[in-house]
């Protein structure tokens, strides 16, 4: 089953860490297996839901990760998100015509919002994620993930 899957997902040819227990005992902690291709299998296209389904069953054979009992290995993130929008206005003539004399020489507001918005059907907490591919427990899952921030400022600047 590990190498049909492993050749529906195009990873036959390449080195998986081997994570039980007889290969680790017969070869060493840092055993590499190499993937067969399986003959008669077709690879799969990725982002399809029968590669998706493929991944999922592929990466609950790795023990490690089985056993966190994930199942999202892949999922679309297409996003869109409006990161910084800002608008500024110079009041200085309109206070100085209301005074009837130059009071100020410069008086300008701004009001500015980080974050604002964001687009996605992603199902996690944030779609810019970090990741640790590198360490164990951590494959596909959103790693330490922080949501970004929202800000909104409202800012005015005085000139005499």
């Amino acid at each position: 089953q590990f190498n049909r899957l492993a050749t529906q997902l195009g990873l036959y040819g390449s080195g998986v860490a081997a994570t039980n227990g007889a290969a680790m005992q017969e070869r060493g902690p840092a055993a590499q297996l190499l993937v067969g291709r399986v003959p008669g299998v077709t690879v799969l296209t990725p982002g399809t839901a029968e590669y998706q389904a493929a991944a999922i069953a592929f990466q609950k054979l790795e023990p490690r990760i089985a056993s966190l009992h994930v199942n999202n290995f892949a999922e679309k993130a297409d996003w869109l998100r409006i990161r910084e929008v800002s608008v500024r206005y110079n009041a200085t003539n309109l206070v100085n015509g209301i005074a009837g004399s130059a009071v100020i020489k410069n008086l300008s507001l701004a009001l500015t919002a980080n974050n604002l918005a964001l687009f996605t059907t992603y199902s996690g907490p944030e779609v810019e994620i970090n990741g640790n591919p590198g360490a164990a427990g951590s494959a596909s899952q959103d790693f330490l993930t922080m949501m970004q921030a929202r800000a909104i400022n409202f800012i005015v600047s005085f000139g005499f």
